[in-house]
């Protein structure tokens, strides 16, 4: 039997690494274990051989670095001494060496292993496709040696690098990148369906993405029982993205529709769902602990693409799950607000000080709740994402002096406005 795992490890010896787009996630230089985590598809592999390529260009030899994906049957088959030992055999490494081993979630006592490596002195770089369990248990089995960060897909600078489009700070091309910028929302930023042109097998591998993270990383994990509410709760979740809503609300809305189901199974399987990188949450902002966890929750979709399967959404909702997506990847703590007269805002980012409405249309309304949250939170400067304008007026609200932007969405997803 150990002949299929020296194959194994004889096909990525002789293996040429892909030509890729680099992305844009940065990771320190550590001697910390580097766990990169995110959705299925979303890159995970590719980012491990860019960070390859990025040590064959600082001198360390291919030989020095072993890549195993655990999503492999073969490599489930045996523990991790056997294959280190048919590594060494086959390699014969000299230095320092360092493993790459992908969605390692699938290794069993993954965590005692990944202590075990760390302590003999191997650079370890890791993924996997969970979130708060997967760093939960890095955290409690490493204390601290470790550094997380976490890949979705492609942003919209990357989506227009593998389209190869060049952008330059003018309007000369905003038509063409609007039109980018529209298919960018319809179809989202896994790698594999940007590179599809024809928009039934964008939507097919979508489809495909979609269904391997809800029973791989989903159903299997957490051994669900209740596939088919879990299924009506999760596409019930991704039709109402960026809206504001509550598990009562669900279990209401369940009960009318003669779905048998406790509160309690609910709550489960939509943190375990989050714990998945199916969707990601949103509380609002407070100073109250206690009224944070019993106001409603905002949720978005981990990918455009993945809530319009469930449900075409107006391009207002896409955007605004974009610009969440956009804001998790520039590191921030994000919240939605409500005024003192219960008008929401659609991201507060409070280590910034920064308030976004989305607003594609121009629309007074948004800018009186701007105002009116602006004048709440003492924040003088704030922004309106538009679809194509772009201005900024100063006003005096309350005997102070604010200020509001509007940018147009292509042009805040290409520039750093935090």
């Amino acid at each position: 039997m150990l002949n299929e795992l020296y194959e194994r490890l004889s096909l990525w010896k002789d293996f040429e690494l892909p030509n890729i787009i680099e992305r844009e996630l940065r990771i320190p230089e550590t001697a910390d274990i580097i766990a990169v985590y995110g959705p299925r598809r979303a890159g995970k592999t590719y980012f491990m051989f860019q960070m390859m390529k990025n040590l064959i260009e600082n001198g360390i030899p291919k030989e020095n670095m072993l890549y195993v994906n655990f999503d492999d049957i073969i490599f489930r088959k045996y523990d991790v001494k056997k294959i280190f030992n048919a590594y060494f055999e086959l390699f014969n490494p000299k230095g320092e060496i360092y493993l790459f081993l992908d969605e390692i979630q699938n290794l069993t006592d993954w965590p005692i292993w990944l202590r075990t490596l760390y302590d003999e002195g191997y650079r370890i770089f890791i993924t996997g496709s969970s979130s708060k369990l997967m760093i939960q248990e890095i955290a409690k089995e490493l204390r601290g040696r470790y550094t997380s960060r976490l890949i979705l897909p492609f942003s919209f600078r990357e989506f227009l690098k593998l389209n190869n489009f060049e952008f330059i700070d003018t309007y000369v091309k905003s038509g063409e990148i609007k039109n980018f910028l529209r298919e960018y929302l319809t179809f989202g930023g896994f790698p594999e369906v940007i590179s599809i042109k024809n928009r039934l097998d964008k939507r097919e591998k979508l489809l495909s993405i979609y269904e391997t993270t809800f029973y791989r990383d989903f159903v299997e994990r957490y051994k669900v029982r209740e596939i088919e509410i879990a299924k009506v709760l999760l596409e019930f979740i991704l039709s109402n993205t960026s809206k504001a809503f509550s598990i009562t609300k669900i279990h209401n809305t369940f009960k009318t529709m003669g779905i048998n189901v406790s509160k309690r199974t609910l709550w489960k399987y939509y943190n375990e769902m989050i714990e998945s990188l199916l969707f990601f949450e949103v509380n609002i902002f407070t100073y109250s602990k206690r009224k944070e966890i019993l106001f409603p929750r905002k949720v978005y979709s981990v990918d455009t693409g993945i809530s319009n399967l469930a449900k075409t959404q107006i391009e207002s909702i896409l955007a605004e799950n974009i610009i969440f997506l956009e804001l998790l990847r520039r590191n921030n703590n994000i919240y939605y607000y409500l005024t003192k007269s219960r008008k929401e805002i659609d991201f507060y980012i409070p280590n910034r000080s920064m308030l976004i409405e989305v607003s594609l249309e121009y629309d007074d309304e948004h800018i009186k709740k701007l105002k009116e949250a602006m004048n709440e939170l003492k924040i003088n400067e704030a922004y309106i994402i538009t679809w194509d304008h772009e201005d900024e007026k100063e006003f005096n609200y309350s005997g102070k002096i604010y200020r509001i932007k509007f940018i147009p969405l292509w042009k805040w997803l290409l520039k750093n406005y935090n």
